[in-house]
């Protein structure tokens, strides 16, 4: 079932516990999977993730990962991994 991803949007499929699992990591992939749901939302509470992933890339480019947390960035990046990980809750 995940094969056909693979060959739409790229990526690869691992053994994941009792199943598979798909993965991509490749920025264009990923903008691709984001056209794909900007068109198609995601009825579940993962689509509050993708909407994080544009802010995620803007951040990354600006390195705010690798600033100091009392700094702008930092605050901003500090931020961004909040709410990345209590997605499920808007």
């Amino acid at each position: 079932m995940l094969e056909p991803l693979v060959k739409l949007y790229g990526g690869n499929i691992y053994p994941y516990k009792n199943s598979f699992k798909w993965v991509i990591y490749r920025k264009d992939q990923i903008q691709e999977l984001l056209n794909y749901f900007h068109i198609n939302p995601s009825r579940t509470a993962k689509q509050n993730r993708l909407l994080l992933i544009p802010k995620y890339f803007k951040l990354r480019k600006n390195k705010a990962h690798l600033a100091t947390n009392k700094s702008i960035l930092g605050k901003a990046w500090n931020k961004f991994l909040l709410n990345w990980e209590k997605y499920e809750k808007p």
